[in-house]
């Protein structure tokens, strides 16, 4: 599929000379992106252990898109809200901001709806070099970011137990604000045009990085 990205495993039987350089190597099982690893040569996989227990997947430049879905009774997904991951630490959001984005919210609501992983879902995408969204995680539980969610005017805790005990939901319970949070110690939240302004100083000055 155009939306899953190129992955393999890391074994005897792997030829790196068939995959475009860079690309990532990282555990079969693990969290917190914990050793994540890009490889630039094909040297640099030889210190590597070739035994299955790593994946080799696509590297993917694009940023990072994290979406919640809550899922009814009947297994449909209803209520969909994308968030972009502008600054992750150890595999935490620490900023982020609810975006509406329809091919992602689409795709979201199709995959949860197949899965049939509810109550509530959390789709892990990221885009590559010509924005094409590519799923890399489907995690059957609430996210760690679900306050922002809640923040933008979803509260997916809420509406899932009340789904659950066959209650009504409203279906304008599903919409959402764009907003952001900045987690610290505690979670500000912040206003999506300051944070826009932040984004683009720090792109800016990654692209002067680079020229330098």
């Amino acid at each position: 599929s155009e939306y899953v990205p190129q992955t393999g495993l890391l074994d005897e039987t792997f030829v790196g000379s068939d995959w475009p350089l860079p690309f990532i190597v990282k555990p079969r099982v693990g969290s917190g992106s914990r050793g994540v690893r890009l490889i630039k040569s094909l040297e640099d996989l030889v210190s590597e252990p070739r035994d299955g227990s790593l994946i080799v997947q696509q590297y993917l430049p694009g940023p990072e898109y994290s979406v919640d879905v809550m899922i009814d009774r009947k297994g449909t997904a209803m209520a969909v809200v994308p968030r972009e991951r502008l600054k992750v630490d150890s595999g935490i959001a620490v900023t982020a901001w609810t975006i509406r984005h329809p091919l992602l919210q689409s795709l979201s609501q199709l995959i949860a709806g197949a899965v049939g992983c509810g109550p509530v879902a959390n789709l892990q995408f990221r885009l590559d070099e010509h924005g094409t969204p590519k799923l890399l995680e489907i995690n059957p539980r609430f996210p760690g970011t679900m306050s922002l969610t809640v923040m933008s005017g979803v509260n997916m805790p809420s509406l899932a137990i009340r789904d659950l005990l066959g209650h009504y939901v409203d279906p304008r319970e599903f919409l959402f604000e764009e907003t952001a949070i900045v987690r610290t110690w505690h979670e500000s939240r912040v206003d999506p045009v300051q944070l826009c302004i932040m984004k683009s100083k720090r792109d800016n000055q990654s692209l002067h990085e680079m020229a330098a």
